[in-house]
């Protein structure tokens, strides 16, 4: 059975690549129950040799108890890159709303993270005078990470901590018929932590990203090394 939209001679393509992404976020206390999270992301593709995103993301953050919540806005800029390039570098507008829930199993932690983004995409057309530009399209998005922490010594929290981090993030799309079917990508991932101070934390891991693209047909398998910084800043008592 051919799902609608899809043409009986058309041939799905899938492509692969070794990509690096990085990542710096601060979280800084404003009240007792109020944080402020930027961060600042940038990636790479085919190694290190071509550009592929660059991100600028900030929310703030409600935390109470297990649970925290946060409204969030994000830029991001995409390059053309691989084989299922864009016509011209793409920037997007994204605003989400998220839930995030944690909890011990035994010695380990365990968190949950449920967020729907509202995606502002722009979009490129080519013409024989060139490369134009159509403005904006809306893509919703629905994503759910579950992750666990395990922690690798006895320095838990604190400076000289080393833990093992294990998670798997699911994503579907909605809200736009020029991308056929839900399915996006799922993103699971392995990293080593370390605490060289009590309140910051660098992580290097591997994920792998399978992605199925707009036309429901091709899809990626790419390896990703991810490198990156986490700076907690609570409020002084």
């Amino acid at each position: 059975m051919v799902p609608a939209g899809w043409s009986m001679d058309k041939e799905a393509r899938s492509a692969s690549m070794i990509n690096t992404w990085t990542s710096a976020q601060v979280q800084l206390q404003l009240g007792t129950r109020w944080w402020l999270v930027p961060e600042v992301q940038w990636r790479r593709s085919e190694g290190l040799a071509r550009p592929m995103q660059e991100g600028l993301l900030v929310a703030p953050e409600y935390r109470t108890g297990p649970w925290a919540f946060q409204a969030g806005w994000a830029f991001w800029s995409t390059h053309p890159y691989g084989r299922f390039r864009t016509p011209a570098t793409q920037d997007e507008h994204r605003s989400w709303l998220q839930a995030g829930f944690q909890h011990a199993i035994g010695h380990w932690r365990m968190d949950h993270r449920l967020r729907t983004e509202q995606r502002f995409l722009e979009r490129h057309a080519i013409t024989p005078e060139g490369v134009i530009d159509k403005g904006h399209r809306y893509v919703g998005r629905l994503r759910y990470r579950a992750r666990v922490l395990a922690p690798l010594n006895d320095k838990q929290g604190a400076a000289g901590e080393w833990q093992a981090i294990m998670q798997k993030e699911w994503m579907v799309r909605h809200g736009d018929p020029s991308f056929l079917g839900a399915f996006d990508q799922v993103r699971p991932a392995v990293h080593l932590g370390f605490r060289p101070l009590a309140h910051l934390q660098f992580t290097a891991g591997y994920q792998l990203q399978y992605l199925l693209r707009a036309n429901g047909m091709d899809e990626e398998f790419n390896h990703t090394l991810m490198l990156g910084a986490f700076w907690r800043l609570p409020r002084k008592a």
